[in-house]
C-alpha cells in the first residue's frame, strides 16, 4: 500500500503546475525523495522487491490518468497528496504548512492547505 501511495504521490506532481511535467523529472528533482540523495546504491538487492516495485509503478503511470477520470480522484489512497514523511524518522518543518491527507504503514501524506 505504502509503494502505491508513493506512485500515487509522484503523478500527483506530474500533474500539478508546481512540479516537472515528466515522472524521471520529479523523481529526481533535487532532493525531493530522500532516497534520490541519502548516498546509498539505488541497485535493487531483492529481484522480488524489485518485480514487485516495477509492477506497481507500471501499474500506476499506465492507468493514473484513466483511474483519476473514471473515479473523480476517489482511486487516489493518498487524497491528492504532494508530499510524505516518516515522522519516527523526520520531522521537516515544511510540514506545518501542509493538511495531512491520510498516514499510511509509518508516513504521513499532505497537500498543500487551501
Amino acid at each position: 500500500t505504502g509503494q502505491i501511495a508513493v506512485a500515487y504521490v509522484t503523478m500527483n506532481r506530474v500533474v500539478s503546475n508546481r512540479y516537472p511535467n515528466k515522472v524521471c523529472d520529479v523523481i529526481w528533482q533535487s532532493k525531493q525523495f530522500s532516497w534520490t540523495h541519502d548516498g546509498r546504491s539505488d541497485r535493487p538487492t531483492s529481484e522480488r522487491s524489485w518485480q514487485r516495485s516495477l509492477s506497481i509503478a507500471t501499474y500506476i503511470y499506465t492507468n493514473y490518468f484513466r483511474f483519476m477520470r473514471i473515479t473523480k480522484g476517489a482511486t487516489d489512497i493518498t487524497r491528492g497528496a504532494l508530499y510524505y514523511y516518516a515522522p519516527k524518522i523526520v520531522s521537516p518543518s515544511w510540514a506545518r504548512r501542509m493538511v495531512a491527507t491520510t498516514e499510511i504503514g509509518r508516513h504521513i501524506f499532505l497537500k498543500e492547505s487551501s
